[in-house]
């Protein structure tokens, strides 16, 4: 694929698509996100990896992830060599040009427990045509024409049901696997967003001193406790405000006891009011 530089948004705001090369890649500018959408993400080249919900993915030239919308993800990525990739992020109320009621166009992304079956290998990647598919659409999001968010979206489809029909035959490489502890407490700290969670809460639970819980914790995922809490708490107090919900009671649904500190945590991680963000 041609390392130009290309961002394109659709009108309605159903997908976007980036088309980056990154000369000099320097690690602090990929810090811990996610995204509102599904995000597809094709790495053409570098050298790195990917942190999903604690299970390490190590990148090699067309290998793809896939990260749903609750899926805290952190690139590494080294600075020895230029950094290319596709993002593609899709809106979960995007509808292609034609009716498909009857089919669920994101079972790749709803299926698979956190942080497991990100990876699509390079060999299935090229051989599938997932490759062949992103010019395509590059190719659309780079022209200046009434059609191209049609066709754009009828790739993007392709690409949608491709990623469903590789998720049902279990292609995807499976992760580096956390730790058996570090396992158990993301599953613990997910099921329980809504309740009081702490560092003394969790180390006690699972029989840990603080010092070690925070080490493995740390050394696995990349986040200290209370950051994975507090972003995962913002991501779905995200999600719920997104759907209606006030922002009151989107803060104390996701275990936050305080508004003042919900305001200051959800401004800090998604770079908008949680107003703003019911706008959105």
């Amino acid at each position: 694929m041609s390392p130009q530089q290309i961002a394109f948004s659709a009108s309605d705001k159903s997908f976007s698509f980036h088309h980056t090369t990154s000369t000099h890649p320097r690690p602090e500018n990929y810090p811990n996100h996610y995204e509102k959408g599904y995000e597809i993400f094709l790495f053409i080249s570098g050298k790195g990896d990917y942190i999903i919900e604690g299970n390490k993915y190590t990148l090699s030239p067309y290998t793809l992830l896939i990260m749903n919308t609750n899926e805290l993800h952190r690139l590494n990525i080294s600075e020895e060599c230029p950094y290319e990739r596709c993002v593609l992020v899709v809106q979960k109320d995007f509808f292609p040009p034609f009716s498909t009621q009857s089919v669920d166009l994101f079972q790749a992304f709803k299926l698979r427990a956190l942080g497991q079956f990100n990876q699509v290998d390079s060999d299935i990647v090229l051989s599938k045509g997932f490759k062949a598919l992103f010019e395509k659409l590059q190719a659309q999001c780079n022209a200046i024409r009434p059609e191209n968010e049609i066709l754009s979206k009828c790739y993007i489809t392709e690409i949608l049901l491709l990623l469903n029909s590789i998720y049902a035959t279990k292609l995807s490489t499976t992760p580096q696997p956390v730790t058996g502890h570090v396992k158990m407490i993301l599953e613990y700290i997910n099921a329980n967003l809504h309740e009081a969670l702490n560092l003394d809460s969790i180390a006690e639970m699972f029989f840990l001193s603080k010092h070690h819980l925070c080490h493995i914790f740390k050394q696995c995922t990349g986040y200290s406790i209370n950051k994975y809490i507090i972003y995962k708490r913002v991501l779905v107090a995200d999600g719920l405000i997104s759907d209606g919900i006030t922002p009151t009671q989107a803060c104390y649904m996701c275990g936050f006891n305080d508004y003042s500190n919900f305001y200051k945590a959800y401004r800090k991680h998604t770079g908008k009011s949680p107003k703003q963000g019911r706008k959105a």
